[in-house]
């Protein structure tokens, strides 16, 4: 937990306070990353912002998902935290926006 918020705490603080930025945890486990993250946005965003707009997990553990999703304070079929294999999960999440200007 120690070594996630170091990393954290390094995340460019125009990127923390950007209500737009998103953050990926593939690998999630029971959650040690995305709760650093949480903590750390909580300091410019809403909770219920940073959980359903910014943060973003895949684990493939049904035990260490159920953790995660516990810890972060979602229910287990949030669209955002996934259980599943992370080699073959579409990361889509949904309908991608701001990145038409990469595909004109």
């Amino acid at each position: 937990m120690e070594l996630c918020t170091v990393m954290v705490n390094e995340t460019p603080e125009h990127i923390l306070k950007d209500p737009n930025s998103t953050f990926l945890d593939n690998s999630a486990g029971s959650g040690n990353f995305i709760i650093a993250l949480q903590t750390k946005l909580r300091e410019y965003h809403s909770l219920e912002h940073i959980n359903n707009n910014m943060l973003y997990a895949v684990e493939l553990m049904e035990d260490n998902h159920k953790e995660m999703c516990e810890r972060v304070g979602v229910p287990t079929d949030h669209p955002h935290y996934v259980c599943h294999d992370a080699l073959t999960y579409d990361y889509s999440f949904g309908e991608p926006i701001g990145v038409e200007a990469f595909f004109t």
